[in-house]
């Protein structure tokens, strides 16, 4: 991925695994099991909103059968989406997590898993919660690809009833009128849902899902250091005595430095186990992202932008511009300006005054930052938004 205006593959993409129980007779029960999906969500829920032109260009209706150009579109558009939601998928990630990744060789994943717990520094028996630097030696990409493909593969590997394939828009008829273009964007939005549905069952098909998982009987050791890990991490959180694949995988792809994805959005389980280690580890690493967050929840339901909060946010998307630049990560710079200058329902330049002013408090010295604000303020004009 590079700075250019147009990042490939930018989608509010899928973080909304469902939670997996290990041993398959203790989910027997489908009130308990979807207790479980209700409650716990260990991802967040994918919104398919950008670059889907081709998907919809190459798949017309109806959808229960797709053509060959259509089928090329679909595998094309999901096996380079990233799993992360899209206030970071404007940003060149190392070794991004896709659906490609995570259906290339589900078996040899498992595998390494298997061979990694047979490691006991992989296990964080020795006091640590967060060594990244066993990233590469614990294989803690093999943990994040097999927690994403179990629940993938236990969501979508039953068989798909005609239903699933037909587009209703029935409920929101009265707007294909009133307000064109948000129909035009509900209709998008669920054609690709059904496509990412079809796409991911046929994936699915060709693999024995009982047969990934891990048993309690034919894969003993390692179930049961999975469910004592999942214990110290705080991640027994369910109503029963076996661990979710789903949620331990992920922490322990996190923990052991899986940085693309799983580091990005992983969350400490439990506030009972008092520890920073995470948090520090994460801030020492990727610093820009707390700052982001922040920056992402200012904009997010924001109607007239007033003065102030446009001068907060030019500030966070320096440091933020900055954070970046000095992890060595590249970034599409348009996607940054416009969280900071979108279009502004005034006619007063309120992000052409706040860069002005912004320019005059800092010191000869402030090298990265004049740079930086510099470079905002050229892209700003280019998209039309300074004056």
């Amino acid at each position: 991925m590079s700075n250019s205006r147009t990042l490939s593959s930018a989608a509010k993409c899928f973080w909304c695994f469902f939670p997996l129980v290990l041993l398959s007779s203790l989910c027997s029960s489908q009130s308990i099991h979807a207790t479980f999906i209700v409650a716990h969500d260990p991802w967040h829920s994918p919104s398919f909103e950008a670059n889907t032109g081709d998907l919809i260009e190459n798949c017309p209706l109806p959808l229960d059968r797709l053509s060959a150009k259509c089928e090329s579109a679909v595998d094309e558009y999901f096996e380079n989406l990233p799993l992360e939601s899209s206030d970071t998928t404007w940003i060149s990630l190392p070794n991004r997590l896709t659906y490609g990744r995570v259906f290339k060789n589900p078996e040899l994943d498992r595998n390494r898993v298997l061979q990694a717990l047979e490691e006991t520094q992989c296990r964080l028996e020795d006091g640590e919660t967060v060594r990244w630097d066993l990233s590469q030696s614990c294989k803690a990409d093999a943990f994040a690809n097999l927690s994403v493909f179990l629940w993938t593969c236990d969501k979508h590997s039953n068989s798909a009833r005609p239903a699933d394939y037909s587009v209703d828009m029935s409920e929101d008829a009265d707007l294909e009128f009133s307000r064109p273009e948000y129909y035009k964007r509900i209709l998008h939005r669920t054609i690709v849902r059904i496509l990412e549905n079809h796409w991911l069952r046929n994936k699915c098909s060709g693999y024995e899902l009982s047969e990934m998982r891990f048993d309690a009987t034919r894969d003993q050791k390692q179930y049961e250091l999975l469910r004592s890990i999942a214990e110290r991490l705080g991640e027994d959180r369910f109503p029963s005595d076996a661990p979710t694949e789903t949620f331990v995988l992920k922490s322990l792809a996190a923990r052991l430095g899986d940085l693309s994805t799983a580091v990005i959005y992983y969350e400490t389980p439990s506030q009972r186990k008092a520890d920073d280690s995470w948090s520090n580890h994460m801030n020492s690493v990727w610093p820009w992202r707390n700052t982001l967050r922040e920056i992402d929840e200012t904009t997010r339901n924001r109607a007239i932008l007033l003065p102030d909060k446009v001068r907060y946010l030019l500030r966070m998307g320096i440091s933020i511009a900055i954070s970046l630049q000095e992890s060595g990560l590249e970034f599409d710079w348009d996607h940054l300006v416009r969280m900071v200058c979108a279009p502004q329902k005034t006619e007063e330049a309120i992000c052409k005054t706040a860069i002005e002013e912004r320019k005059l408090t800092f010191e000869w010295d402030q090298k990265s930052e004049m740079e930086t604000i510099e470079k905002i303020e050229t892209v700003a004009r280019e998209l039309g938004l300074y004056d």
